[in-house]
């Protein structure tokens, strides 16, 4: 049976907590932001998708040494943040602007992508 992690839980909370209450530099509120609120943010100009993702990198930095979550991050994500900020500031997008452009999103690893990216499908190797 297994044992329960009490402390550990107790502290992975804990700063998902300090997490949750953060707002980046840009004064948004990254608390709960939906996605709608995001794309306000880009249009109103108090988020860039290069602030979104620099406040994302920080946290998984910061957290994933206790947390175990994340095992790759692009390393082109900010240089693609920018390439979004660029592209809604000229309102060009290549045809192609949804809700979710500008928005980092994290993907389980059997989750091929079109970027230099690693796709293990869960494998130790």
């Amino acid at each position: 049976m297994a044992q329960p992690r009490l402390p550990q839980t107790a502290a992975i909370m804990a700063l998902a907590a300090a997490f949750c209450c953060c707002s980046g530099s840009t004064g948004f509120d990254f608390h709960e932001a939906t996605v709608d609120a995001i794309q306000l943010g880009f249009k109103n100009g108090s988020l860039t998708s290069t602030a979104l993702v620099r406040f994302y990198l920080d946290q998984i930095t910061r957290l994933n040494p206790l947390l175990h979550a994340v095992i790759e991050v692009n390393p082109d994500a900010l240089a693609q943040a920018a390439r979004a900020d660029d592209e809604h500031l000229s309102g060009s997008s290549r045809g192609c602007v949804g809700p979710l452009h500008g928005v980092p999103v994290l993907l389980k690893d059997n989750i091929a992508t079109h970027d230099r990216l690693n796709t293990t499908a869960g494998s130790m190797v």
